[in-house]
């Protein structure tokens, strides 16, 4: 009878949501950040599109930029400075409660021509998860949409290069590797784009 008991017991607490055991959501901080002379406005709207669509993605309790500056006490430039450096995300991390940051950039190479640099950055393990860089020619509507349609590639796995081996049974056989000579048999190329 008792083993049945603790054997329901388990199932039971196997059927509870994580929240109940007092295990929180994971928390993302969320940052665009302006360069040159694109106007604070436009980093904000850009954070803003993030977290609407990291919020959409659910289990994520979301910081945004104006928590993250005040929380930390950090001025636009060093924030700037906080996404390119392993401590100060370390501190983010310990400070925040944060385990990840999707931080970036957004700049003008002209009136109607945007860059937007973002990565996600997993604190704990202190690499970027994912990537998102976009060129956008347009007014900022353009941008917004693009970026909109644009934020699940910093959830695609990462994909790593590839090594290609060319073996031959026949001595010396010449080898081409993108229609290009790479040498004869057998060879080895690394690092290989997919």
């Amino acid at each position: 009878m008792r083993a049945g008991l603790l054997l329901l017991a388990m199932f039971s607490a196997a059927a509870i949501p994580r929240a109940a055991f007092g295990q929180q959501p994971r928390r993302v901080a969320v940052v665009v950040l302006r360069t040159g002379s694109v106007g604070p406005g436009t980093a904000d709207t850009l954070t803003e599109v993030i977290v609407g669509a990291v919020a959409q993605r659910g289990g994520a309790e979301i910081i945004g930029k104006e928590e993250f500056q005040a929380q930390l006490g950090q001025s636009e430039e060093q924030s700037l400075q906080c996404i390119d450096s392993p401590a100060c995300l370390g501190r983010v991390g310990v400070q925040l409660n944060v385990t990840e940051v999707v931080g970036g950039t957004v700049g003008q190479r002209s009136p109607t021509e945007w860059v937007l640099n973002v990565n996600r950055i997993e604190i704990a393990q202190n690499r970027v998860v994912g990537r998102l860089f976009l060129e956008v020619r347009g007014a900022l509507g353009d941008v917004v949409t693009t970026l909109r349609g644009s934020v699940d590639q910093l959830y695609r796995p990462p994909v790593e290069p590839a090594t290609v081996r060319i073996s031959s049974t026949v001595p010396g056989a010449r080898a081409y590797f993108d229609d290009s000579p790479a040498g004869e048999a057998p060879l080895t190329r690394a690092t290989v784009a997919p």
